[in-house]
């Protein structure tokens, strides 16, 4: 996540659902510019989250303890383009196809949108390859623990790729 955002420069990313706010950390620290909204539905853990935050002071994430249908009504103002749409949350096909057509009219051919949990079930996979199958997805990637849509028209040939990171070598340093 932390060369995702360095790599792109991504300034305005959205993540529904923080949790503990690791990944929104991760994110953070990517890149010293950007703005990060992150949604928790739970009070508790979304004051769990902001500790982290404000112990780390990463004052570029603004976490809003709502609901994702509450922040999208009431987070984004048209003006605002997401450049990292990053999914954690609601783990259904439904909720997917639900959150992505929500929030796209506040994307644009250089939004980058990361799917956590794309193996979780098999409707989740099912949702997964929906989203990857809509013509807008000109790249897919397969990570498997999580999953990556890119929409750039000049992207030459449509490509859906599949790379398996191995990630207890990558959590235990080799």
């Amino acid at each position: 996540m932390y060369r995702l955002v360095d790599f792109t420069k991504a300034r305005q990313i959205v993540e529904l659902g923080t949790s503990l706010g690791i990944s929104s950390a991760y994110l953070a620290i990517g890149s010293p510019t950007p703005r990060i909204d992150t949604v928790e539905g739970d009070p508790e853990v979304a004051n769990v989250a902001q500790e982290i935050f404000d112990q780390l002071r990463l004052d570029n994430i603004h976490l809003h303890n709502m609901t994702f249908d509450s922040f999208i009504a009431k987070g984004l103002t048209a003006d605002r383009r997401i450049d990292l749409l990053f999914l954690d949350g609601h783990h259904t096909s439904a909720a997917l196809w639900k959150y992505y057509h929500a929030l796209e009219p506040y994307m644009s051919d250089q939004t980058i949108i990361m799917v956590d949990d794309i193996y979780w079930s098999a409707d989740m996979t099912d949702g997964w390859k929906k989203l990857t199958a809509l013509p807008e997805v000109t790249q897919s990637v397969d990570c498997f623990h999580f999953g990556l849509l890119f929409f750039k028209k000049d992207f030459l040939n449509r490509e859906n790729h599949c790379i398996r990171l191995p990630l207890r070598g990558l959590l235990r340093g080799g």
